[in-house]
This record gives structure tokens, C-alpha cells and sequence, in this order.
């Protein structure tokens, strides 16, 4: 159930991801998950997104969830915010008896 977005970024500075998607009842746009991570210089960032409880069980049910992926990223010393998104889908865990 969890996706990890990697994201390069040109310096220091905050990265925030916020998972959305068609959920619930009714089935409406809402946050499936979030996330935050910091970069300490230029680089990668990896950040784990894992649906919040409430929706873990249709995500049980529907076996998957596609959602869109929006990441914000914020330098350390200001300026412009920068933004990006993908589309991204949530697969239910196969739980495998031995």
C-alpha cells in the first residue's frame, strides 16, 4: 500500500507530496496521503506516501487506487515555490499464508 516519490531538487529546502484521489462515499476527490521530507543540499529526495486509515480498507476492497501526486518544494533561503505532479496508484499488499 505505500508509494515513494523521489524528487530532485536544486538546493536546500522543504518538499511536501500530497496524494489525491477518487475515495470514500460518495466517491469524491479527497487526500489519500501526505508526506514531507527536507533536502539538506542539491539532490534527491525520497518521500513514503501511505494512505491514511481511513481509506486503507477500500483500498483493500478495490485492490487498487490511481491517484495524482502533487509535490511542492520550498528553498531554505525563499523564493519561488516550485511544483510538479504525477500520477501514481496505490496497490492493495498481497498478504501470502505459509
Amino acid at each position: 500500500g505505500t508509494v515513494t516519490v523521489t524528487v530532485t531538487v536544486p538546493a536546500a529546502g522543504g518538499v511536501k507530496a500530497t496524494a489525491r484521489a477518487r475515495a470514500g462515499s460518495p466517491r469524491k476527490l479527497r487526500v489519500l496521503a501526505t508526506g514531507n521530507g527536507r533536502a539538506r543540499k542539491r539532490g534527491q529526495v525520497r518521500i513514503v506516501l501511505a494512505p491514511v486509515r481511513r481509506y486503507r480498507g477500500e483500498l483493500r476492497e478495490r485492490g487498487a487506487i490511481p491517484a495524482r501526486v502533487e509535490v511542492g518544494y520550498v528553498a531554505s533561503r525563499g523564493g519561488r515555490r516550485l511544483r510538479a505532479s504525477a500520477r501514481v496508484t496505490f496497490r492493495a499488499r498481497v498478504k501470502v499464508n505459509r
